[in-house]
């Protein structure tokens, strides 16, 4: 059921007195469970849920979803009118109706929480509140603060004022907060939904506990004016992996205790001090970089807890980082030796992916002279440069003029080097590489390798005569020549018919071969039939 809250005449200052008043029964306080339940009454609505009042004299209100039984959907008209000690009130997600005037004369609120709400609407007469540009928000007209979002606020860009709790334990997953905020109060966005967030830049301090219980939280871009990260600010972020510092930041106190994925961090060299429980409670931490080589990272009576065993801590030769390191037996990487910075930097760039890739070295920008991809510099146009001590990154339209394979990055500085290795991936579009052109093609069908040129064809044979050399015996003349001469030729038949003429037999060897042994063979027969009728 899509959940609205109507803010009617909702007003804190309002000095008007309404006529009406609603009838309210007694709540039961045996069946209610908050600490102020004899305090309320209600009356049961037609659709058979309670509309509440309140007679207390509390500092502190939690509304209850329930009363003897009955769903609370409603705060009635003039329900707290004239709690003067109230500061502070929690609404049940229940609740989906405040009427007119029903905080009137409650000048003392300071924190309004209004849970799981999907919209808000101030009614355009109020002279205190607004909820202008259809914005899903109460705002407080003349200051442009916004008192209390719910999961569908959008904050106009008049506002300059986030209320302390202003959107506790909402359904909001995300927001878009604009330059014109300068203040954020504590626990704005405290045990929310909200996944991602970006401060803007008009932000210089967070305050308390302003993402405390954020569990779905995973990505938070910081101002680069953020001088003050806060007290508690990220405490049980469980699912808050990496973040960036700030250059300006210049302490981190008790911080991101709790945050049980944090991975990595930069502390920038303006990082000054390092609180005992920075990371407490933080045991995926797997390496930190501390730029400060004076940085005073505190010890007292658990300063063995603030980085756990498994971190690996990188600073400079003779740094306090290198100290403590070796004190609490934690593995230590000098920067002075391994300039490049792992975090943050990329060893891998995919052709056509259009991401960027980044470089980080731990040497001072100030000292920087250029960079050489296998030792040819490159222009300028190619890649930016920020501080972090160095952080350069290429642009994916020069990363993809490379070819696939391992490319070596030299950082040159004044006084140094510093070197990386940047292996390039084939883009997987990329169609696959024509064949030689030197390589003869193979029609189907033909064998992959050719026979032998032919063999030169011998002179012409000398016609065949009288044997030479003395008269053969019988002995010597075949018994069967003829037969031998249509064998030879049969078999040179059969072979010469197996072969296609485009293979490169020969057929004017064969041709001669056969007429020899033919002429062999007869000069035999009519020798042999000669010495007979001699005899």
């Amino acid at each position: 059921m899509k959940k609205t809250l109507s803010i009617l005449l909702a007003t804190v200052l309002l000095l008007s007195i309404g006529t009406g008043v609603s009838i309210y029964a007694l709540a039961d306080s045996d069946k209610e469970t908050n600490s102020q339940s004899e305090n309320f009454a209600y009356i049961v609505l037609e659709d058979g849920t309670a509309e509440i009042g309140y007679a207390g004299s509390e500092t502190t209100v939690h509304i209850p979803a329930e009363v003897d039984g009955y769903v609370v959907t409603s705060i009635g008209y003039l329900a707290f009118y004239n709690s003067q000690n109230l500061k502070s009130v929690s609404i049940p997600d229940t609740v989906t109706t405040i009427h007119a005037s029903a905080f009137e004369r409650c000048s003392n609120i300071e924190r309004l929480h209004i849970p799981n709400i999907k919209s808000i609407t101030v009614e355009a007469s109020n002279p205190v509140y607004d909820s202008r540009n259809n914005c899903n928000a109460i705002i407080e007209t003349k200051s442009n603060t916004l008192i209390s979002g719910c999961m569908n606020t959008i904050i106009p860009d008049s506002i300059t004022q986030i209320q302390d709790s202003a959107f506790i334990g909402s359904g909001l997953t995300h927001i878009d907060i604009p330059e014109s905020v300068i203040t954020i109060g504590e626990e704005a966005f405290a045990n929310s939904l909200i996944t991602s967030i970006d401060i803007p830049e008009s932000i210089t301090t967070l305050s308390r506990k302003l993402f405390a219980g954020c569990h779905d939280l995973t990505s938070v871009t910081l101002s680069n004016n953020l001088q003050d990260l806060g007290e508690s600010t990220f405490i049980d972020c469980i699912h808050l992996k990496n973040i960036t510092i700030p250059e300006n930041v210049t302490e981190i106190r008790g911080t991101f205790p709790g945050c049980i994925s944090l991975e990595s961090m930069i502390l920038p060299e303006n990082i000054k001090r390092v609180a005992y429980d920075a990371f407490a409670g933080c045991s995926a931490m797997e390496s930190i970089v501390i730029l400060n080589p004076t940085c005073e990272i505190e010890s007292g009576n658990m300063g063995d807890m603030v980085f756990y065993d498994q971190t690996v801590i990188y600073g400079y030769n003779g740094s306090t980082a290198q100290a403590y390191s070796e004190q609490f037996d934690r593995k230590f990487v000098s920067l002075d030796e391994n300039p490049i910075i792992p975090i943050g930097t990329d060893t891998q760039y995919q052709s056509g992916s259009e991401a960027e890739c980044v470089i980080h070295c731990a040497y001072p920008l100030n000292n920087f002279v250029n960079v050489a991809m296998d030792d040819v510099t490159v222009d300028p146009a190619n890649y930016t440069l920020a501080e972090g001590s160095t952080i350069l990154t290429f642009s994916p339209a020069y990363l993809d003029t490379l070819p696939a394979g391992e490319h070596t990055v030299t950082l040159n500085y004044k006084n140094a080097t510093a070197t990386a290795m940047l292996t390039i991936l084939a883009d997987p579009n990329e169609p696959t590489t024509d064949p030689d052109p030197d390589e003869p093609a193979t029609e189907p069908g033909e064998p992959a390798t050719k026979p032998s040129e032919p063999i030169t064809e011998p002179g012409t044979p000398t016609t065949p005569g009288e044997p030479t050399g003395g008269t053969p015996s019988d002995d010597d003349i075949p018994t069967s020549a003829v037969d031998s001469v249509s064998s030879t030729e049969n078999a040179v038949k059969t072979d010469a018919a197996t072969k296609s003429p485009d293979t490169g037999a020969q057929p004017a060897a064969l041709t001669f071969a056969v007429l020899l042994a033919a002429s062999v063979g007869l000069s035999a027969l009519l020798y042999t039939q000669k010495r007979k009728r001699c005899v």
